[in-house]
């Protein structure tokens, strides 16, 4: 069964498509992702494991996993940073803040170029009806180790509470930018609803001092459309598909 062979399987880091300025398209970062590659050389999609391993309890061992094998990373990386996706099992994990500043001491990497992507569903929980544990820990973390920014991903999946947003980066100041899920970033440019939703969203960020990040561009169409709306940064298979650190041309990276 899947549950007793994840734990058992390696599993590759990837790079999403690159982030990009919006203005001018020049890479500033990645997103690490996690693949899981079968022993026949097939890559399952995280779709399909992440759902597995959060329910086995096995996902701090996994983002610790993306962690180490993106701060090992950053070196060949300079003048760019990586982003990492860290559930909440892992974040609220005693003593995460300590640990993470140790591996960064360990690799001689720099804080400030390694982000870490928060749900929304865990801003959310920032709201002032909820217990304040998660705010707490978040500045925690932050008093640990302020160079390490936040990233709040997939906004727009659910309805987020502004609110909770508004408070959650009022409070902890690493919070550096929301990324917009890509259902509402696809097709944009032909759909006046999302064009709307993200205009209003990016203008609320920018005065909250906040960047946003555009997940699933595919289209030239869609690009254009966020520069016009002053999204700061581009990321999707219209910029580049996944691939293996290997494949990448890391002195061509390092000066683009």
């Amino acid at each position: 069964s899947y549950p007793s062979i994840l734990p058992l399987t390696p599993f590759s880091r990837k790079w999403d498509a690159p982030i990009a300025l919006s203005h001018n398209r020049r890479i500033v970062g990645y997103e690490v992702l996690a693949r899981w590659i079968k022993p026949d050389g097939s890559v399952v999609s995280p779709a399909d494991f992440i759902p597995l391993a959060a329910d086995a309890g096995w996902m701090p061992r996994l983002d610790w996993l993306m962690l180490t094998q993106a701060i090992a990373a950053l070196e060949h990386f300079e003048g760019q940073w990586l982003s990492v996706n860290v559930s909440g099992p892992t974040l609220f994990e005693s003593g995460f803040g300590e640990r993470l500043a140790e591996q960064l001491a360990g690799f001689f990497a720099r804080p400030e170029d390694l982000r870490l992507e928060i749900s929304e569903s865990i801003a959310i929980g920032c709201s002032p009806v909820i217990q304040g544990s998660i705010l707490d820990q978040l500045k925690n973390l932050a008093a640990t180790d302020d160079a390490v920014g936040l990233l709040v991903d997939d906004y727009g999946s659910a309805y987020a509470h502004l609110l909770a947003i508004m408070r959650l980066c009022k409070e902890v100041p690493s919070v550096q930018a929301i990324k917009l899920v890509g259902d509402l970033v696809s097709g944009l440019d032909n759909d006046p609803s999302k064009l709307t939703i993200c205009r209003n969203t990016i203008e609320m960020a920018h005065d909250l001092d906040l960047q946003v990040i555009a997940e699933g561009v595919e289209t030239e169409a869609e690009a254009l459309t966020l520069k016009f709306l002053r999204c700061d940064y581009l990321q999707g298979y219209h910029l580049g598909r996944p691939l293996p650190l290997s494949e990448y041309n890391l002195e061509t990276i390092a000066t683009c």
